[in-house]
């Protein structure tokens, strides 16, 4: 957790432990101070994996900047698309953590969906409105002054007719055949309905008997099928988005689901609980290495495909929170990073484009300066965008703004995690409750379901 100094009677730690966990719809119970690699308390969060989340975060918003640096076209930014299946497998082991055995009646459901829906729309929303206002300011700004940006206003990516489809999430399952709008929005659309394949699979195996089994065997039938589409049809394997996307997150959830099962019974042998700190550090090193060099080499190479699996194993290796590393990763900085890590996915395009891209086209356009070239001009291997890159007189300058980008991000996205995320999620959520609530006396006077959760 995020230190803070306490008040006298401890209400000032469980505050904001309450907070921060409602954010991911994890609970920590108040008064709790966790530490890496305690799971006697559950449910709780993963502090490592949190750590994680805020560093990858940065890492993605940092492959959308078009300006070119010492680190721009490194291999690490080049293949960010694996870091989009981390994300994925990373939230089918949370979820599955945290409600696998919370979804067995309808108002259950209900409430896990509601959840979800809370804490992704709300800022989802709001960022499709600031870009469909840049492109209202785009349509003035070419009537007034005849300025104008690469792309006309309400072309491209961004047309009228893809407004509807964005506002319920429906942009990324197979209705374009592009980018809309907010264009890392495409991995909420598909998480999102992976959400309800997984609640519904969780509901339909009810209080069977053989209740596991039963989930076991509709995620493992859901992963075959998922991974036979990608292997099949998709052209660019597992680096799909908007063609496949909902593809790619059924499969790597449900790998998720897998790796939380493999994690429980292995937190549960004692041989493995008892392994000192200087074996997992060395494990933890050792993955890191592993998972790093797998980025730099699979590329879009066929061995691409493995990436799940890569992606599984180094979750796995953190989720045991024993090492020196999960102890970095606790750290208040990187756990601050990881609280606003939905911020930073979200945010960071609509400040790469309105911030850095647009102001130095326009600045560009009018003092006549020639800043902008096509990334296929530059001197880097393999690099694979077809459009303009800012080049400034040398690297150092591009370091510059690629410092500010990144900080003004991070700024931005504290500010959205404390005035927008919270507050519009938790009055949604509470909306959801109340409607759940209302239907709980229906069920007790037929006694058809559950009451635990």
């Amino acid at each position: 957790m995020v230190q803070r100094p306490a008040d006298g009677d401890g209400t000032c730690k469980q505050r904001l432990a309450s907070r921060l966990a409602n954010t991911s719809g994890i609970t920590v119970p108040e008064g709790t101070d966790m530490q890496p690699g305690d799971r006697s308390i559950q449910p709780n969060r993963f502090i490592a994996l949190d750590g994680w989340r805020g560093i990858i975060a940065c890492i993605i918003a940092l492959c959308h900047l078009n300006v070119y640096s010492h680190i721009y076209g490194a291999t690490i930014l080049q293949h960010a698309y694996i870091f989009v299946d981390f994300f994925f497998v990373l939230s089918g082991f949370v979820i599955t953590y945290s409600y696998i055995d919370r979804i067995t009646n309808a108002p259950q459901l209900a409430t896990f969906i509601g959840k979800r829906f809370s804490r992704i729309w709300p800022l989802h929303i709001i960022m499709l409105a600031a870009f469909i206002g840049c492109e209202i300011l785009k349509l003035f700004m070419l009537s007034k002054t005849g300025i104008s940006t690469e792309t006309a206003p309400f072309e491209g990516n961004n047309t009228l007719s893809s407004i509807i489809p964005n506002v319920f999430l429906i942009h990324s399952i197979g209705i374009f055949d592009n980018y809309t709008w907010n264009i890392p929005s495409w991995a909420l659309s598909v998480e999102f309905y992976t959400y309800i394949v997984f609640s519904i699979i969780a509901f339909l195996s009810g209080h069977t008997r053989v209740r596991e089994q039963a989930i076991m065997g509709m995620m493992i039938a859901t992963s075959a099928i998922s991974y036979f589409v990608i292997l099949r049809y998709s052209s660019r394997g597992i680096d799909t988005d908007v063609e496949y996307g909902i593809f790619r997150c059924l499969l790597d959830f449900s790998i998720g689901y897998f790796l939380y099962k493999i994690w429980k019974y292995a937190n549960h042998r004692t041989a493995f609980r008892d392994c000192g700190i200087l074996l997992f550090s060395t494990l933890e090193i050792c993955t890191l290495l592993i998972f790093f060099y797998y980025i730099h080499f699979a590329g879009n190479t066929p061995f691409a495909n493995l990436a799940p699996f890569v992606v599984a194993f180094t979750i796995f290796m953190f989720a045991i929170e024993r090492g020196a590393l999960s102890r970095i990763l606790g750290s208040a900085f990187l756990q601050r990073l990881g609280h606003y890590s939905f911020c930073i996915y979200i945010i960071h395009l609509f400040v790469a484009i309105n911030v850095i891209d647009r102001p130095a086209q326009i600045i560009a356009k009018v003092f006549s300066l020639d800043i902008l070239r096509p990334a296929s001009s530059l001197p880097i291997k393999g690099i694979s965008e077809t459009g303009n890159v800012i080049v400034l007189p040398n690297e150092w300058y591009g370091d510059f703004i690629t410092i500010f980008y990144i900080g003004i991000v991070i700024v931005l996205s504290g500010l959205a995690f404390k005035y927008i995320e919270i507050p519009f999620s938790r009055t949604l959520n509470g909306f959801f409750q109340k409607a759940s609530s209302a239907a709980k006396p229906v069920q007790r006077a037929v006694g058809a379901y559950s009451e635990n959760g």
